[in-house]
């Protein structure tokens, strides 16, 4: 039993030995490093760049005389933009500016500006060598509105540019002068086409019964955009000797002739056209079915309102409006819906 306890005991004392000394010992293991977040400094917030503040009218008034042509070409232009009327004299002087953009800018800017004081000066640049100059002239009398300036733009209807001639006849047209009506007679003849169509177009405008009949050999011409034109200006003019010579034309092969002569009939008190005005009611052309619309108005016949009702509904707003107006010309009112009347409710007993 002694032996057993000794050996016991020399086991217990060896085996701790073994436990503790460092050639047995396990290796703790190193915990592993976390990487520590930088920390996050604050920043203060971006200075977003403000753009710089516009000139004033003054700055640019006087930026019309600086030595950069394309400044003062800016400044022009920005001064008719923003409809400044300080800005008229200082306009009127650059009209002499030796750049050909900086002076039709000036141009531009007095005639949206509609600067009475300016027309004399502009008549001048009619005769100016750029041809874009003496077109840009031509509009801006046209906004301008003086019809003091007919006879001047007339000779410009000889003009060897065409850009110049057509912007005359429309300012011609605007103006409705009848000194410019001979002038624009002869122009029926040119050979260019868009020139003969803004003359008929100008006549119209100026309304006067005296050139219905010089109107009268365009209903016959191969282009159908011309002989709608005329009908269309024939209707302006109302003269009743047209009636005649526009019949014939509801006949024709093209749609907008046909309409065009039917809405000037209307207009001359002749109903004539009133089905063919019915028919392109339906047409898949908007911009004919606008007019069609119209066109029943200005016949005035009556029974064209239940058909005109199923166009209140219409995808297009254009053809809408038309039909609206058309309506009320023909003396069709919106139905009134009468308010229902409440419901009794029984007196308790």
């Amino acid at each position: 039993m002694k032996k057993f306890l000794k050996c016991c005991f020399w086991l217990l004392v060896i085996g701790y030995w073994l436990f503790t000394h460092p050639l047995f010992a396990q290796e703790k293991p190193t915990p592993a490093v976390v990487p520590q977040q930088p920390a996050v400094v604050p920043q203060p917030p971006a200075v977003v760049p403000q753009p710089p503040a516009p000139p004033t009218v003054d700055e640019l008034i006087k930026q019309l005389k600086s030595t950069d042509p394309i400044l003062r070409q800016q400044s022009a232009s920005e001064l008719g933009f923003r409809r400044e009327m300080k800005a008229v004299g200082a306009l009127i002087e650059v009209l002499s500016d030796t750049h050909t953009a900086v002076r039709r800018n000036a141009v531009d800017s007095l005639g949206l500006l509609r600067a009475r004081e300016a027309v004399t000066p502009l008549t001048n640049l009619l005769d100016d060598s750029d041809p874009q100059t003496r077109q840009s002239v031509a509009v801006a009398l046209g906004y301008i509105g003086d019809p003091k300036v007919a006879g001047v733009l007339t000779k410009k209807l000889k003009d060897p540019n065409d850009g110049v001639r057509f912007a005359a006849g429309q300012t011609l047209g605007l103006l409705r002068n009848t000194e410019a009506i001979p002038a624009l007679v002869e122009c029926l003849k040119d050979k260019d086409m868009d020139m003969r169509l803004i003359a008929v177009r100008a006549l119209g405008d100026i309304s006067e019964k005296s050139v219905t009949k010089d109107l009268f050999p365009l209903l016959k011409e191969e282009n159908p955009r011309l002989r709608s034109e005329t009908a269309y200006a024939l209707g302006k003019i109302s003269s009743p000797e047209a009636i005649d010579a526009l019949s014939p034309l509801l006949k024709d092969t093209d749609k907008k002739v046909r309409l065009a002569s039917a809405q000037s009939l209307g207009k001359l008190g002749n109903k004539e056209g009133y089905p063919v005005a019915l028919e392109l009611l339906k047409d898949r052309d908007v911009l004919l079915r606008a007019q069609a619309a119209d066109a029943l108005g200005d016949i005035g016949e009556k029974k064209a309102i239940p058909e005109l009702e199923k166009l209140r509904e219409d995808p297009d707003l254009f053809v809408r409006n038309a039909v609206e107006i058309s309506l009320t010309r023909l003396g069709w009112r919106p139905p009134t819906t009468t308010p229902k009347t409440p419901a009794k409710i029984p007196e308790k007993k």
